[in-house]
């Protein structure tokens, strides 16, 4: 009987495991398809490298998005796209050298009240 017991534990700690990856990865993808999908203009597509952070844990999510090879209104536009359909607790970080000698880094969030308030 103990055994049995042991072995139930060991499964269910390994399907609640299983899970939460499961879930990370699903979120992963919806945000990446999210920000493919504003960033998604023909002249963007092969301009555009994309890096999710996504923590096993937590439900806060970075996608880096390196625009170096894009033209300062490329980005200007694609930060605008990327503020309407953020969905809430993601970071989308845009790494570009804006004036072509300093990289910077632009970090644009969207939180949940803002996503209410815009409805």
């Amino acid at each position: 009987m103990s055994d049995i017991l042991w072995i139930g534990l060991g499964g269910a700690g390994l399907a609640f495991f299983l899970g939460l990856l499961n879930a990370r990865d699903r979120r992963r993808d919806r945000i990446v398809a999210a920000v493919m999908g504003a960033c998604a203009t023909p002249g963007l597509r092969g301009l555009v490298a994309v890096r999710v952070r996504a923590p096993f844990l937590s439900r806060r999510t970075a996608v880096v998005l390196d625009m170096s090879a894009c033209g300062e209104d490329e980005i200007w536009q694609a930060m605008r796209r990327l503020s309407h359909v953020l969905p809430p607790n993601v970071a989308v970080i845009i790494d570009t050298p804006l004036d072509q000698t300093l990289p910077v880094i632009v970090t644009l969030r969207r939180s949940l009240q803002t996503q209410e308030a815009a409805r």
